[in-house]
């Protein structure tokens, strides 16, 4: 049976955290790994030649992602305090 076009709008693309493999449900982050370094960023700063693309995390996991990867981007504190929060760098 071929769908309509508003019944495949309709449909629901689930989407799971890159980092835990749940369901993700309300806010969704969404980060762009770098294949070079295989590394995430959400700045937009990665060259257009080495992104893989942009990935879905929880708020939680995407955080935890950032921080962990903040030492190997080469993140300012500053910049990681408008990333994710100075009460995330604190943990």
């Amino acid at each position: 049976m071929k769908l309509k076009h508003k019944e495949l709008l309709s449909k629901e693309i689930v989407k799971v955290c890159q980092r835990c493999d749940k369901e993700l449900a309300g806010n969704i982050a969404w980060l762009e790994l770098d294949s070079q370094t295989g590394r995430y960023s959400q700045n937009k700063d990665i060259p257009i030649g080495r992104s893989q693309g942009w990935f879905p995390f929880g708020l939680i996991c995407a955080r935890r992602q950032l921080k962990e990867d903040k030492p190997k981007m080469g993140y300012t504190e500053e910049q990681m305090e408008q990333m994710l929060g100075k009460d995330e760098l604190k943990e």
